[in-house]
C-alpha cells in the first residue's frame, strides 16, 4: 500500500491523491453529481433559500409580536397596580371565623400533606446533604487555592517591577 492510497481528495472525494494534484471535476459533497462543488448546487441553494425565507417569516413575526408586546404592557401595568391595590385592600381585612366543619377539613387535607419520614428517607436526606456540604468545601477550597495563585502572581509581578525585569505567564 502506497502512502498516497491514504488521501482522500477533497476535490472528487477519490482516495489516492489530494486536492493539488487531483485530475478530475469537482464533486458536490450533498448530491455526489460532478461538475460543482456543494456550495454551488442547486439542493443546497434552495435549502439556503429556505432557510433564508423562514428567518425573514420569523423576523416578521417577531416585529408584529414586538407590537402586540408594547400594547401589552400598559395592559399589564395596569393589572399589576389593580393586583397591588387589592393585595393591600386584602392585608387589612380580617379572617372569616372557620365552623366545625372547616376544622376537620383543614385537619385531614394538613395530615395528608404531612408525609412519615421513614429511615430510608432520612438516610437519603443525610446523604444529600453530606454531598452538598462535600461540594461547598470543594469549591471553598477550589476558590482560596485560585485567591493564593492570584496573589502569588501579582507579588511576582511588584518583585519584577521593583527589579525593572519584565514579567513572563507560564
Amino acid at each position: 500500500m502506497k502512502d498516497t492510497d491514504m488521501f482522500l481528495c477533497n476535490k472528487c472525494q477519490l482516495k489516492g491523491h489530494n486536492i493539488k494534484n487531483c485530475p478530475n471535476e469537482w464533486k458536490c459533497r450533498l448530491c455526489n453529481e460532478y461538475g460543482y462543488k456543494m456550495f454551488d448546487c442547486p439542493t443546497f441553494l434552495a435549502k439556503k433559500m429556505g432557510k433564508n425565507s423562514e428567518t425573514e417569516r420569523d423576523e416578521q413575526q417577531e416585529t408584529s409580536t414586538a407590537n402586540v408586546d408594547e400594547n401589552t404592557n400598559t395592559e399589564e401595568r395596569q393589572q399589576i397596580q389593580d393586583l397591588t391595590e387589592n393585595d393591600k385592600k386584602d392585608d387589612t381585612d380580617e379572617q372569616p371565623e372557620l365552623t366545625d366543619g372547616d376544622d376537620e377539613d383543614n385537619l385531614t387535607h394538613s395530615m395528608s400533606l404531612n408525609k412519615e419520614i421513614t429511615a430510608a428517607d432520612a438516610k437519603k436526606k443525610k446523604k444529600r446533604r453530606q454531598k452538598c456540604l462535600q461540594k461547598r468545601k470543594e469549591t471553598k477550597l477550589q476558590v482560596i487555592l485560585l485567591n493564593n495563585r492570584h496573589q502569588n502572581r501579582q507579588k511576582q509581578k511588584e518583585i519584577f517591577q521593583l527589579h525593572n525585569l519584565t514579567f513572563q505567564n507560564f
